[in-house]
């Protein structure tokens, strides 16, 4: 079964803070739990976290994108991002993959670097951005056998049982599937 929703932040971050309630983009994010040989890692002042940040800041010239975040996400914990556009959510999202370097501050996940050993942070972590783009042309099975392949597995077993629990027809093209359908594929390739 999936996680149950145990705990949802929102507001962690000053750039954040200052934000309305209105929800800007849902980013869903799966942590698979890394290698636990530390040989190599930025250590963590708690270690029952998952995700630490330290006061992350990002600029793009002049403009801030993201101030001063600094949060914990405990193991188990389920996290949700929350925050209209142009609040740092891709930012932060994206300073955690290490698709980009800080301008100040820090971020780790399971105790690596996110920017220096970005590689080690993405065989651990499943990542599904708020556009995600497939080969139309394809069908469902398809598309779940290519991400497996990609992933250096030998079977898609895993991603056609999820897509099994999600009620997904595998045997219909990407073109032929409706919005909800497409992101419900996409899960299942990236889980």
């Amino acid at each position: 079964a999936l996680p149950d929703l145990t705990t949802a932040h929102a507001d962690l971050c000053p750039t954040l803070k200052e934000q309305s309630a209105r929800v800007g983009e849902l980013l869903i994010a799966k942590i698979n739990g890394l290698s636990s040989n530390r040989d190599g890692r930025t250590e963590v002042a708690n270690h029952n976290s998952i995700v630490e940040t330290r006061e992350l800041t990002k600029h793009y010239g002049r403009l801030l994108a993201l101030n001063d975040c600094t949060l914990t996400v405990r193991r188990g914990e389920v996290f949700g991002l929350l925050g209209p556009n142009g609040s740092g959510k891709t930012t932060l999202i994206r300073l955690l993959m290490g698709f980009l370097r800080p301008t100040r501050g820090g971020a780790t996940i399971d105790g690596r670097d996110c920017h220096r050993e970005s590689v080690a942070v993405h065989s651990g972590v499943s990542y599904l951005p708020g556009d995600v783009r497939m080969f139309r042309a394809m069908r469902g099975r398809d598309v779940l056998t290519f991400f497996a392949r990609l992933r250096g597995e030998s079977t898609a077993a895993r991603s056609v049982g999820l897509a099994a629990r999600l009620g997904l027809d595998l045997s219909r093209r990407v073109s032929q599937s409706s919005t909800g359908m497409r992101q419900k594929l996409a899960l299942a390739a990236v889980l």
